[in-house]
């Protein structure tokens, strides 16, 4: 089985924690991904351009050095977090682009049988996703699982408690 992780920096302990029980499998590799979204760079060089971030264009190689160190520590974290997992196989990919079109291009190429995206966002419902990760639902071809972390657990649980009230009084035995 082919795992596809993707990574952004936010993941906490319990993400892993949850997706330890998938690597379990026999013979399970993962792959930790994460994307440098393009779109923040070409922004960066219109703005650097036109002098409104007050650089010059010369720090554009700062700020791509900067964003190569932090995805290099993030999937560095990753693996580090994860060394406990007997997956067979376990490495780590950083790619550039469009975060959701390179996870779901990464999947195809890799022939990946499940993908794992997380839940960042405190809410619940059809907006509960992010666009990166409703992209990757929507489009990946293969299973995604979503993981949630405990803080959209707990928030959830007081929410259902207090908008959602049994119809009908328990069974008393």
């Amino acid at each position: 089985m082919k795992l596809i992780v993707g990574c952004d920096g936010r993941e906490a302990q319990s993400y892993f924690d949850t997706l330890r029980h998938v690597a379990q499998l026999a013979g399970t590799e993962v792959i930790f991904v994460h994307v440098t979204d393009q779109s923040v760079q070409s922004d960066w060089e219109r703005s650097a351009t036109r002098r409104l971030l007050g650089r010059p264009p010369a720090s554009l190689e700062r700020f791509n050095e900067a964003r190569a160190r932090s995805a290099n520590q993030i999937l560095e974290d990753a693996l580090t977090a994860t060394t406990s997992w007997p997956a067979a196989d376990r490495r780590a990919v950083v790619l550039a682009g469009n975060p959701e079109r390179e996870l779901v291009r990464l999947a195809l190429a890799e022939k990946a049988d499940l993908m794992a995206v997380g839940q960042h966002r405190l809410e619940l419902g059809p907006h509960a996703l992010g666009h990166c990760a409703r992209f990757v639902v929507d489009h990946a071809p293969c299973t995604v699982i979503v993981v949630r972390g405990a803080d959209i657990t707990e928030a959830a649980a007081r929410l259902l408690d207090s908008k959602l009230k049994p119809r009908y009084p328990p069974d008393k035995k």
